[in-house]
C-alpha cells in the first residue's frame, strides 16, 4: 500500500466463523471479548480500549 491510500477492509489473517450447532452468536462474542484478557493485556476485557461491544454480562 503507498502512502495516502485507502487501507484494506480486511486484516490478512482475518477470517469468517460460522457458528457450530452447539455454539451462540453469544459465546463466539464473548470469546472474542475475551482475548485480550487470555493475552494478558488487561485483567477486564472492558478496558480493552479497541472493544466496541456492548453487552450485558
Amino acid at each position: 500500500m503507498k502512502l495516502g491510500g485507502t487501507p484494506p477492509l480486511w486484516q490478512r489473517s482475518g477470517y469468517d466463523h460460522i457458528c457450530r450447532e452447539n455454539e451462540t452468536a453469544e459465546s463466539v462474542l464473548f470469546y472474542i471479548a475475551n482475548n485480550p484478557i487470555r493475552r494478558g493485556l488487561v485483567e477486564d476485557w472492558q478496558k480493552w480500549p479497541w472493544t466496541r461491544v456492548f453487552i450485558e454480562m
